[in-house]
């Protein structure tokens, strides 16, 4: 899964924090990828004034850093479902 941060691939000096992914649904994205086998491929760029990464992009790549540091045995070493996705015999999703 490919996933900017903001609205767009890269620094953009017009989108506000608001504008930016919440790290809940980043790290949603992320959850789903990883135990289906995936990647998560979360774009962020720096500002060409400076080339430092805004503080809005690095604060949600800091808090995975963070995840990672305290869970990251929940994620290393371990295999994806053998089924990722399913529904019930009567047409429902079995995880709602």
């Amino acid at each position: 899964m490919t996933h900017g941060i903001g609205n767009s691939f890269g620094y953009n000096r017009n989108e506000s924090d608001d504008d930016y992914a919440s790290f809940e649904t980043l790290f949603l994205n992320f959850i789903d990828a990883v135990s289906k086998n995936g990647n998560l491929l979360l774009n962020a760029g720096p500002r060409g004034e400076d080339a430092q990464i805004p503080d809005e992009q690095l604060s949600r790549l800091s808090k995975f850093g963070e995840w990672l540091n305290q869970n990251g045995d929940a994620v290393y070493g371990t295999r994806p479902w053998t089924q990722a996705e399913a529904i019930t015999e009567t047409g429902e999703d079995p995880l709602y």
